[in-house]
């Protein structure tokens, strides 16, 4: 093909003939269209056809280009000749742009249509136009025609010849501003055309919208901007009605919608493709996230951005899941700062559904993925809504998160920055109940693939930090979360990572946070229980793969407790023996649990008691975990989950030989070593510690009878264990009367005959076979050892057969019977009683039901008496050690037979484990022997108090003797030897009459001081016996056996009512009984105190929140496992519960593992009618202290008791959060307070009642306490604060249930009548006690007057009116506290100083003396304080309206005048000030003006025109209160006291800021002269201040010459404090006298020029 310029193939239709150049046109400029000036400037629109190195037609080339013509002179030629003919032959280029639109509307047609050989892409018109132009290979243009646009590089080419340019002819048009808005206009109405043309079998059109959006981006200027909008606008529309039917044009519209940013980059008026925008995702969703992007890229104005926004949040609401990621992320980062819309963005993020129930497909956690990347990458950078979150978290209440609320948390904690702030919202929301294992397990579980990248940034990290807390719920949290991380992420190396966490919790809590330790083994105990057929990747076998971690947990052993060592071994166990050889494999050589094995025989043969106790686990542990599995190996191949006793024999005696061989050993290494002694060898200092070799093995029968009561022992081990020890138990522990020869009588707790009084016959009734012990008995017996004995504490009306030897025992020449027998009496009982039980498995009770009616062989009644001093040292220790076994004894009898009457759950019954008196194969009155033997516990328990407080050489089992302090053997100085010695000294020779005079009396000095120093020395040592006796008596109290909680059910027993057994409970009835026919013994006796100390205990073990212990262990000791384990299940596993039907089962089961044992308590105390017990007490108390007549001072003191122990019982249950944070909590909740409000019976089942019903009951529970407390007049101020706190703690549950909203009856107005009358009963009974005198060695502190002051102003608040017009007609005394205040501050704490020496009391409120003025004085100041916030918090303080700021600012100036006064009491009254009071004036009255600086100042400058001299008033009054914390700055300084120093840097700063603030407030509103007053005032006072710090002299100019004051504002004398020494006093006077005044706004300039000058 020939070269020929492109001029000449426009103007020649023949293109092989014509040779004429286009310049020298035919035609005149003035009929030039578009092609005749883009001729003219040398570029051709005709197609000229180029072969490709094929040697096929180029398609891929634009428009032809003259040699030398580049795009840059292109576009200078082209705007030269276009203004040229505007000014000239086309004026505005009209026919120009018409050209342009006709070429643009003809040039989709094909050019050669009637070709059909021909019919291509490159025939186009447009196309070509929208192509890069190209130009032949000739003469290069010259350098200085380049432009940075010619200077791009050209595309390569494989033509030779041709240069492809960068720049296509659309764009060298857009930039010539006379052709742009036509272009682009045409350009974009052209786009619904060309989708219009497209074919389903062709693709010719279909490339040209995209070159028409890449040629149109990023142009550098749009001239009609708006033009262009409302035509994109309408293209869009347009394209959007036909794209359903075209997937073509929908994806021309996709790429309409991403250009349209690029197009519009600088325009601001996009309202019109914003509703278009909008229209297009509404009517097809699938647009949303284009849209989105482009929305995204838009320049909008803030309030474009907030229309945007709203549509977001409504759209995110309706959206289709996998539009969510696209839409949080757009919310994330388009939500603007500080306009509160950051709160609506996360409240509707909370709402998403995140960790849902429909989230368990694969599409919605590929959803939920896309959405964590999008929030983590919000929250990291968005501080703001970071901020939003946490504070709306902080702000919920609990029962109202959901469980998006815990996605949301672990994405901010995946930036470190927020990590902290979210760890401890979870830590506080775990306390409070906001966050449950039971929500963390519904929002997590089933989410693992989308929680993927949570996994290592935070959910880790979170759990590792909830575990180390020491509060019991946050750690449980943590539990629960490592469950959950290990069940949802199946990875190893996700699962080695926990497993990793959780061994490092176990060796970094060893020792040092025990609670840490214990919730990591639960961690591993809850996977280990998962069973198979639930989940395939959980139970043992998904330990397995781990053992070497689990494995490096025994390097611990050593500073483990018990429990975690039994929980240690059961894991090793449990997964090392099932392996693929079987459940008798494991015991071959290389088996995982191998190591174990060894251990624990190497601690088996330690000496050590501390060693042999982890081997004692151990071995247990091993027969446990064996057991274990030969139970379920067989109920896995029956189907059936049944008791042990289904197991066939030959696998029973298979499996059981290994078993019985180690527990054979550890019995065989637990024995004694000691061999017996004579009598005469014994030494009596090696007494004490005499139980110390015994503790194994009593330690091991422990531990068996824990085995037992697992349920995991199968019935042939059960039946060995049975056999083995109880011919041992009745050939060491029983003897037998000789029922032929005894006597007709009974024996007597206290004695051994009812009849014999104690001065009378020596011959016992009951004569016991054995020749020694009827020696000790007739107290004729030549053992030295043994005390008097008598037959004592056998059951009333009982035929005795068998007595317990605990005396012969005690009192034996053998060391085995003395030393070790003992200690094994009570765990080898436990274990038969545990063997015999029918919840276990066992025959039942009845085999030893004998035992609960046997006497013992004790001590007389008169060795715990007077005469325990006259017995010898070895007879005193085997008194106290004959007590301490008795008492353990019995203790545990209760413990054993209170299972008879305990009442009876569902689900024990479904597991074929009744706790009946009838199953367990008795049918006798079990309850009146409880009670006896309760009875007998409680004299026991007295006699043991007094007999070890008097035996300094008993020590109980596991304890050395403690050894007395040295102060109790020194001896007193002798005043007549040391008289002689004083006389002696003075020689003979010079002995004049003076100098013996002298002598004397020097002598009868020293006497007289050294009698006063032998006195002061008696006294201390008698105190200090008195303490070494009480802390003896303690310590053999607290390591007796532990009553089991469920004893507390005899606190329900008929012969324990108050009313007798014909008692039906409820209040009509106990309300008309007499005060005779009130059982004195049970209202207020020892055994009904007994039992309600141990419930208060059990109450506050599992009500109250725990915290764990950080402790150091010492090299030598080990921790010990402490009674809360008592009733617990060590080796036990959790089963869940069954098909079962029962009510409390099925909510139980609902509960989160902490609260399930909790809960079940309550019912089981529900059930057996302990709350209504408790009702029964408090009622008859109540008539008893509202009797006239007082009874003597014992009864007295036995009611005050009894009523201290159930106001605490009291306070455990109503102030335990666990019962209301939860909607199964509450059921049981209105159950306990319906029994101890009215005293119902647990009949009926817990049920939801409404808020006022339960305000209502509380408010009747605390009449009856108002009534025991306030009925008569006590003098013990303890009492009535044990009372008045547990009011209190009702008062608060009455306010917990106020915020409470889940029901709906707490929205009404009237539902919290109730809970107002309590607090008002509660400010009531506070005020009376306060005025009421008390003895005078009453102490008075904060923690009786100081917390009865602080509740009495609390719930005296007034509700402050919401109208403007009732709050304008209020008294301020009854708005909000101001009357109590006033009453204190004016009436009381202003009379002290009228007193006598200020010493008190003040006529009005007794309590009000030189003693308590310190807590009036704190209390006073802290609630001025919190007044001035609640005035600003209320519709005082937001009010605009004048006129209701008037009251506001009256209020306002009550309470800085109150302030003032009580400053004034300090600074006038030397006496009363002390250190204490002025710390007090310092830290509250910094806080008070840290509070007036920020709610009043803000205040002011709204009100300030309308009640200028109102402020100014109020400003100075406060300003002269706060000289006087200046004055006690300087002071704290002068005397160096610490504590003063510590509030001072924080006073400074709120009196600068006070400074600061104020000036600012009269500069604002032009108050000159009193702004220079109070400046000019200030400066003198700092000068002042600065003063007293420098000891140099200062005086300021212009001010009056200061001097250092004392705290009373008087000058102090001293020279080196002065600032002048020659003022007068009276010009000090004056000087203190003169304050600011700013009161008065008269002659202030307020006009600016006044300002100005």
């Amino acid at each position: 093909m020939s070269k020929r310029s492109a001029r000449e193939s426009f103007f020649n239709d023949d293109d092989d003939d014509d040779k004429t150049s286009p310049k020298r046109n035919r035609t005149h400029p003035s009929e030039w269209g578009l092609a005749e000036v883009l001729a003219e400037c040398g570029c051709s629109l005709r197609r000229v056809e180029e072969d490709d190195e094929n040697g096929q037609p180029n398609i891929d080339l634009g428009c032809r280009l003259e040699a030398k013509v580049t795009p840059t002179t292109l576009c200078s030629s082209l705007n030269a000749l276009l203004n040229e003919m505007a000014n000239g032959v086309d004026p505005n280029n009209a026919k120009i742009l018409d050209s342009l639109e006709e070429t643009l509307s003809s040039s989709l047609d094909d050019e050669r249509d009637g070709d059909n050989t021909n019919n291509h892409a490159g025939n186009i018109l447009l196309r070509r136009m929208l192509l890069p132009m190209y130009r032949l290979r000739g003469e290069m243009p010259p350098m200085s025609q380049m432009s940075q646009m010619s200077q791009s590089p050209t595309k390569p080419n494989n033509n030779n010849g041709i240069k492809v340019e960068s720049y296509s002819l659309v764009q060298v048009l857009l930039r010539i501003d006379t052709l742009q808005p036509r272009l682009l206009t045409n350009l974009i109405q052209l786009l619904p055309q060309i989708t219009s043309r497209f074919e389903p079998d062709t693709t010719i059109h279909e490339d040209i919208p995209r070159l028409i959006f890449s040629n149109i981006r990023w142009l550098d200027h749009i001239l009609d901007a708006g033009t262009l909008t409302n035509s994109f606008s309408e293209c869009l529309t347009v394209l959007a009605s036909s794209s359903a039917s075209c997937p073509k044009t929908k994806g021309v519209l996709l790429d309409a919608i991403s250009t349209l940013p690029d197009v519009l980059s600088d325009y601001q008026g996009g309202h019109a493709v914003l509703a278009t925008l909008q229209m297009l995702r509404v009517e097809d969703p699938t647009l949303l996230v284009p849209c989105l992007d482009a929305i995204d890229s838009l320049p909008l104005s803030e309030r474009e951005v907030e229309i945007v926004m709203r549509d977001a949040l409504e759209a995110l609401a309706n959206v289709e899941a996998w539009g969510l990621p696209a839409l949080t992320n757009f919310l994330i980062n388009n939500c603007p700062r500080g306009n509160g819309m950051a709160k609506e963005v996360i409240e509707e993020f909370r709402k998403l559904p995140l960790g849902s129930a429909e989230s368990g497909d694969r599409g919605a956690n590929d959803t939920e993925a896309l959405m964590i990347e999008a929030l983590s990458r919000g929250f990291a950078h968005r501080s703001d809504l970071t901020s939003t979150l946490l504070k709306a978290m902080k702000e919920t209440d609990q029962g109202y998160h959901k469980p998006a609320d815990i996605w949301l948390l672990a994405c901010c904690a995946s930036a470190s920055h927020n990590r902290s702030q979210v760890k401890s919202i979870f830590r506080s929301k775990a306390n409070d109940g906001g966050f449950t294992s039971q929500m963390l397990r519904e929002s997590l579980c089933g989410n693992g693939v989308a929680l993927t990248s949570l996994f290592g940034t935070s959910l880790c990290d979170l759990a590792d930090s909830l575990l180390r807390c020491s509060d019991s719920e946050a750690c449980e949290l943590g539990v629960t979360l490592y469950e959950v991380l290990f069940e949802e992420f199946e990875e190893p190396m996700q699962r080695q990572e926990v497993v990793g966490s959780l061994v490092t919790h176990v060796g970094a809590g060893v020792g040092f946070r025990q609670s840490e330790v214990d919730a990591a083994m639960r961690v591993f105990s809850s996977i280990v229980s998962k069973k198979k057929d639930v989940n395939q990747e959980m139970g043992r076998g998904a330990l397995r793969p781990f053992m070497p971690f689990l494995t490096s947990m025994l390097e611990n052993l050593d500073h483990m407790t018990p429990y975690q060592v039994r929980n240690l071994f059961i894991l090793l166990f449990t997964v090392g023996f099932e392996d693929e050889q079987g459940i008798l494999g494991q015991m071959v050589g290389g088996s995982p649990c191998s190591e174990a094995d060894i251990i624990i025989r190497k601690y088996l043969c330690q000496n050590e008691y501390t060693k042999k106790q982890i081997g004692i686990i151990g071995a247990v542990s091993y027969a446990v975990s064996m057991s274990s599995l030969l139970l379920d190996r067989h109920n896995d191949s029956n189907g059936v989950i049944d008791s042990a006793a289904c197991v066939p024999s030959i696998a029973a005696a298979n499996g059981t030989c290994p078993i019985k061989g180690m527990i054979e050993f550890a019995l065989a290494h637990c024995k004694p070593s000691k061999s017996t002694t004579s009598l005469q060898t014994i030494d009596v200092r090696s007494l004490g510690n005499s139980f110390s070799d015994s503790c194994a093995m009593a330690f091991l029968l422990h531990e068996l009878g824990h085995a037992v009561r697992s349920g995991k022992l199968i019935s042939s081990l059960r039946e060995w264990l049975d056999d083995h020890f109880q011919g041992e138990f009745e050939q060491r522990y029983i003897g037998d009367f000789d029922v032929e020869n005894s006597q007709d009588t009974k024996v007597v707790k206290g004695g051994y005959d009812k009849s014999r009084s104690r001065g009378g016959s020596q011959q016992p009734s009951l004569l016991p076979t054995n020749a020694n012990e009827l020696a000790i008995l007739n107290r004729s017996s030549n053992n030295s050892l043994a005390p008097p004995g008598e037959v004592r504490y056998g059951l009333y009306g009982t035929d005795y057969v068998v007595y317990i030897k605990i005396l012969p025992l005690l009192s034996s020449p053998c060391v085995l019977e003395r030393e070790l027998l003992p200690v094994q009496l009570c765990p080898m009982f436990s274990l038969m009683a545990m063997l015999s039980d029918a919840r276990n498995g066992g025959k039942g009770l009845s085999e030893i039901d004998a035992l609960l009616e046997c006497p013992m062989i004790l001590p007389s009644t008169e060795c715990s008496g007077v005469e325990f001093n006259d017995l010898s040292v070895s007879q005193q220790w085997v008194t106290t050690s004959s007590y301490y076994f008795a008492t353990c004894w019995v203790r545990e009898l209760i413990n054993a037979f209170i299972h008879a009457e305990t009442p009876t759950t569902s689900l024990d019954r479904t597991k074929n484990r009744s706790t009946s008196a009838s199953s367990q194969g008795f049918h006798a009155d079990t309850k009146k022997r409880i009670v006896d033997r309760l009875s007998h516990l409680v004299d026991l328990e007295e006699e043991l108090r007094f007999t070890s407080s008097k035996c300094y050489a008993f020590a109980p089992p596991g304890l050395d003797v403690l050894t007395p302090p040295k102060e109790l053997f020194e001896s007193e100085i002798d005043i007549e030897t040391l008289s002689e010695s004083v006389v002696s000294n003075v020689d003979p020779n010079e002995l004049t009459e003076s100098a013996a005079n002298k002598a004397s009396k020097d002598a009868k000095k020293m006497e007289a001081k050294r009698a006063k120093q032998n006195e002061k020395s008696k006294q201390k040592r008698l105190t200090l016996k008195s303490k070494y006796e009480r802390t003896l008596a303690d310590r053999a109290m607290e390591q007796l056996r532990p009553l089991d909680p469920a004893v507390c059910i005899a606190l329900g027993f008929p012969e324990l009512s108050v009313m007798g057994e014909s008692n039906s409970g409820g209040t009509q009835q106990l309300s008309a009984l007499a005060l005779s026919q009130l059982h004195a013994s049970n209202v207020a006796g020892p055994v009904t105190l007994l039992l309600l100390n141990l419930l208060n205990n059990t109450l506050s073990s599992v009500l109250s929140n725990k915290k764990g212990v950080h402790f150091k262990l010492g090299n030598d000791t080990r921790p010990k496992e402490g009674p809360k384990n008592y009733n617990s299940n060590p080796y036990g596993i959790e089963q869940a519960i069954g098909s079962t039907k029962e009510f409390n089962d099925v909510v139980l089961s609902s509960c989160d593992v902490s609260q399930k044992e909790c809960f079940k308590m309550m019912i089981v105390f529900l059930e057996g009618d302990v709350f209504s017990s408790v009702f029964e007490h408090l009622a008859a108390l109540a008539q008893l202290r509202g009797n006239a007549q007082s009874g003597d001072a014992n009864t007295e003191r036995r009611i005050i008791t009894t009523a201290r122990s159930l106001f605490s019982c009291i306070t455990t249950i109503v102030g335990s959060p666990k019962l209301t944070r939860s909607s199964t909590g509450k059921r049981i909740f209105a159950a306990i307070l319906k029994a101890l409000s009215e005293g119902d019976k647990g009949d009926e089942r817990p049920r939801q009642v409404p808020a006022d019903i339960m305000a209502k009951m509380l408010s009747n529970l605390f009449d009856i306490i108002q009534e025991i407390v306030t009925g008569s007049y006590t003098d013990d101020i303890d009492f009535a604060m044990d009372g008045v706190l547990c009011m209190a703690t009702i008062c608060d549950c009455s306010r917990r249930l106020e915020r409470d909203k889940s029901d709906s009856l707490d929205k009404d107005k009237n539902a919290y009548q109730d809970g107002d009358d309590v607090k008002k009963k509660l400010a009531d009974v506070t005020n009376s006690l306060l005025r009421r005198g008390w003895p005078e060695d009453t102490k008075l502190n904060m923690n009786n007057v100081g917390k009865m002051l602080s509740l009495l102003i609390e719930n005296s608040y007034t509700a402050i009116p919401t109208s403007a017009q009732a709050a304008v007609q209020t008294d301020i005394g009854s708005i909000g506290r101001m009357s109590v205040l006033r009453l204190l501050v004016n009436d009381v704490l202003n009379e002290l100083p009228n007193t006598d020496k200020c010493k008190g009391p003040v006529d009005l409120f007794q309590t009000c003396t030189h003693q308590s003025f310190g807590c009036y004085y704190s209390v006073v100041l802290s609630y001025l304080h919190k007044e001035l916030s609640t005035i600003f918090e209320s519709s005082l303080g937001k009010t605009k309206n004048p006129s209701v700021s008037k009251k506001t600012l009256e209020v306002l100036h009550e309470l800085i005048s109150m302030i003032q006064s009580l400053f004034n009491l300090t600074r006038k009254n030397d006496v009363l000030a002390k250190k204490h009071p002025l710390l007090q004036q310092l830290k509250w009255g910094s806080r008070f003006i840290e509070t007036f600086v920020l709610k009043a100042i803000p205040f002011f400058h709204v009100h300030f025109q309308h009640h200028q001299d109102s402020i100014l008033i109020i400003i100075g009054d406060l300003q002269k209160a706060s000289r006087q914390l200046y004055h006690i700055i300087a002071y704290g300084k002068r005397v160096k006291d610490a504590n003063l120093a510590k509030e001072t840097p924080r006073t400074k700063k709120a009196l600068e800021l006070f400074i600061h603030k104020v000036k600012a407030l009269l500069k604002k509103n032009r108050c000159l002269t009193a702004m220079c007053k109070f400046c000019s005032d200030i400066v003198g006072i700092h000068c002042y201040y600065n003063s007293l710090l420098d000891p140099s002299n200062f005086q300021f100019e212009g001010t009056k010459t200061l001097k250092s004051k004392d705290i009373n504002g008087t000058s102090l004398k001293d020279d080196e404090t002065s600032v002048h020494d020659g003022h007068s006093d009276g010009e000090e006077e004056e000087d203190e006298d003169d304050d600011i005044s700013v009161g008065s706004s008269e002659g202030y300039e307020t006009d600016s020029q006044s300002v100005e000058g």
